[in-house]
Parts: C-alpha cells; sequence; structure tokens
C-alpha cells in the first residue's frame, strides 16, 4: 500500500513544486515506484514532467484539479509505492482533501513570518484531523529558501516554535541549482553535491517518518 505524502502551504510561492519534483525523482533513484498528483491549475508538476520529455524516466505525473484526488489515490494507491501530492495555493478546499488523503505533510515554509501566518488555518485543519485519525497525518515544518545563520531564519524558527508543530531536521539551503530544476531536470542530473546531499537527507527523515506512522497505526 503506497504512502502518500504531501507537500502544503496555502500561500503560494514557498517552493511547494520544486520540493515535491525533486523528493520524487529522489525517491525513484532508490527504485520506488512514484506518482506526483498535481493539484495546482497552474499545472507546474505537468509542465516540470513535459520539460524532461516524452521518453524521459521521471516519475509519473497526475493532473487533479478537483478534489477527486481522493478517490484516484484510492484507485492506484495499491500499485505505487510512494503518492506525493503538490498542494495548492489559495485553495482551503483542496488542502483539507490533501490533508484527508496524507500519512505526511509536510508544511513548506520559506523563511518569512508570512508563511507561518498563511499556514496557520491549514495547521489548525491538521489538529482537527489527528484528533478523529490517532495522530494521522503526521505533520512537519519543512524550512526551505534558509540562508543559514541570518534574522530571518532565526525569527521564523522563533515562529514555528509558537506553534504546536515540529520541525523537520533537514533544512532546503537558498541555491541557484533548485530554481533551474523546472526545466524538467533535478538536483540529481545537475550533479550538485550539496543540493544532492540535502535532498537525499530530506529522503532519509522522511522515511523513518513514515516507517513511524505506519508503526503507530491501528492494525
Amino acid at each position: 500500500m503506497a504512502k502518500t505524502i504531501a507537500f502544503l502551504n496555502p500561500k503560494g510561492g514557498t517552493g511547494k513544486t520544486t520540493l515535491c519534483t525533486n523528493v520524487a525523482r529522489g525517491l525513484q533513484l532508490r527504485g520506488a515506484n512514484v506518482i506526483i498528483i498535481d493539484t495546482d491549475g497552474q499545472t507546474s508538476a505537468c509542465n516540470w514532467r513535459e520539460e524532461a520529455g516524452e521518453n524521459s524516466s521521471y516519475p509519473e505525473v497526475c493532473s487533479l484539479e478537483s478534489t477527486d484526488f481522493i478517490k484516484k489515490i484510492s484507485e492506484i494507491e495499491s500499485e505505487r509505492d510512494y503518492i506525493l501530492i503538490d498542494g495548492v495555493a489559495q485553495d482551503m478546499l483542496k488542502t483539507a482533501a490533501a490533508i484527508y488523503a496524507a500519512d505526511l505533510v509536510l508544511t513548506v515554509l520559506s523563511p518569512s513570518k508570512y508563511d507561518v501566518w498563511g499556514a496557520g488555518s491549514m495547521m489548525d485543519m491538521i489538529e482537527q484531523r489527528q484528533l478523529i485519525t490517532d495522530g494521522v497525518p503526521m505533520n512537519r515544518v519543512l524550512i526551505n529558501k534558509a540562508i543559514a545563520g541570518t534574522k530571518q531564519l532565526r525569527r521564523l524558527e522563533e515562529a514555528i516554535s509558537e506553534q504546536n508543530v515540529k520541525t523537520l531536521k533537514s533544512k532546503i539551503i537558498s541555491r541557484q541549482v533548485y530554481p533551474s530544476t523546472a526545466d524538467g531536470t533535478s538536483v540529481f542530473e545537475e550533479h550538485n553535491k550539496e543540493a544532492v546531499d540535502e535532498i537525499k537527507s530530506l529522503i532519509d527523515e522522511i522515511l523513518m517518518l513514515l516507517e513511524a506512522v505506519e508503526l503507530e497505526s491501528p492494525k
């Protein structure tokens, strides 16, 4: 049975698609059968896959612009190892559907308090969902576009500490290579060692969390 990971934040511009596509590619390179569900009307993940070309071995991307992706997940979860949801901005109905479908939510924040404030209502929704599902989905903050040692990063971490949510140890540093992967590639093909190491570490942490979810889930 597939595990579903949702990259979410109702605020746009946090880097959800970039992280989703790179993590999907990283999981695939480990031998996993992965599909991305693109819930955004801008179809950025679909465009990424099209840029890669028809003959590319990159993960499949399915565009579903309505909440029907819950039905789609139920249809394909036995055929996949991982289903990654690329969340949409400013659509709480789709965001709620993604929360409902996910085993793990990664709340993607860039170093701005606006991102924390923008995600507040979503994190409340996750907590409400967890109350009736024995803590599923697990929710973790993923800090993206970080610049180490800056006041913005410290202020973001302080703002997150005021929320009832844990932060991943993995942080994604702001690097030029990440925007360039929108051209139908990934950090693995760009051979950027620092970025590759970051995504690998992120995937390792994701897999450990998913294992914990499975152990804690009622039989």
